[in-house]
């Protein structure tokens, strides 16, 4: 069971106002860490979801660009790509390769290595992109990759924000827990003559 709520809770229940015999200056300054890390990765996340948008919207328009200058075309392979690695049980490990291959750009023709599936044979058609003066490009970035790519810029801002507060609350506990620990010292220095008198 996640007991992340419940210390939310009960931390939430030290740091209020009012009274409450059972709640040290310590505790309540503790519960106000949490709960104000907990309140800022809360409010970090909008921030996550604009930036993430963000990086969306510009791989769009990078996607745009790229397509109006690139065009699609298609390659024929001059050799056999090398056949598929097995796995232990004899089924073969898809991947991919580079092999020479040659296009025709207005009338003249041109030669590259480009990408294609292992296991491929020379003369298959494959699929490229060129730029204007009919160089072997990469695709033009696709709606699932902008997509991608605004998740995960979204996500890894939330998670560098929550790592942060968490470094941060820590670091104050410690601290606190420092403090405490002191304070428990002097004050046993204080009534230990009591206690071993007798």
């Amino acid at each position: 069971m996640n007991r992340l709520p419940m210390t939310i809770a009960r931390s939430w229940r030290l740091v209020r106002a009012g009274r409450n015999p059972l709640a040290r200056g310590w505790e309540r300054l503790e519960a106000g860490l949490l709960i104000g890390a907990a309140l800022c990765a809360l409010l970090a996340l909008p921030l996550a979801v604009l930036q993430g948008a963000q990086a969306y919207a510009d791989q769009l328009e990078l996607s745009d660009r790229q397509r109006a200058e690139r065009h699609p075309a298609t390659a024929v392979t001059l050799s056999n790509a090398p056949d598929p690695a097995a796995r232990p049980d004899g089924t073969p490990t898809p991947g991919t390769a580079q092999v020479p291959a040659r296009w025709t750009v207005i009338g003249s023709e041109r030669r590259g290595n480009v990408t294609v599936n292992e296991g491929t044979a020379a003369g298959a058609a494959v699929p490229i992109w060129l730029d204007p003066r009919g160089d072997l490009v990469a695709a033009p970035v696709t709606a699932a990759e902008a997509a991608a790519t605004g998740i995960g810029v979204g996500t890894a801002i939330w998670l560098s924000a929550i790592t942060v507060l968490g470094g941060l609350y820590w670091v104050g506990r410690k601290a606190l827990d420092r403090s405490r620990a002191a304070e428990w010292e002097r004050e046993w220095s204080r009534i230990a003559p009591d206690w071993t008198r007798h």
